[in-house]
């Protein structure tokens, strides 16, 4: 794994080697960005804290889906999104609920009682 770069590096060799300004370009890029506004701020605290909260569920308890949810309302509450921006998300959308459908059947689907059910009604 670590010699991988390497070898792409050699099958793929980059047309561009080295640049010369590239502090002058990196500037450059930077001042027509601007400075970072309060929403992008807010919306920077909340992804850092999304990604903590999901690689530590094993120790705090939360869902994944719960933390996809709570991401979604602090975004909306402070204005980082707006409800058109999510309703323009269909693809995202369409994910989560069929995630979240097929978890939900297969959970269910492992339950003793599901089980015996569906054991009792074979005859």
């Amino acid at each position: 794994m670590l010699i991988n770069p390497f070898i792409f590096y050699k099958l793929f060799t980059p047309e561009i080697r080295k640049v010369e300004n590239y502090k002058e370009i990196s500037r450059e890029g930077l001042k027509d960005l601007g400075r970072m506004t309060v929403r992008e701020k807010f919306l920077t605290a909340f992804f850092v804290g999304a990604v903590l909260l999901w690689a530590t569920t094993g120790i705090t308890g939360f869902n994944a889906t719960a933390v996809a949810i709570l991401f979604l309302a602090m975004c909306l509450i402070f204005g980082c999104m707006t409800w058109n921006d999510v309703r323009q998300r269909k693809g995202a959308w369409d994910t989560l609920i069929w995630y979240g459908a097929i978890i939900g059947l297969s959970s269910a689907g492992f339950t003793p009682r599901w089980t015996r059910f569906l054991t009792s009604k074979r005859g």
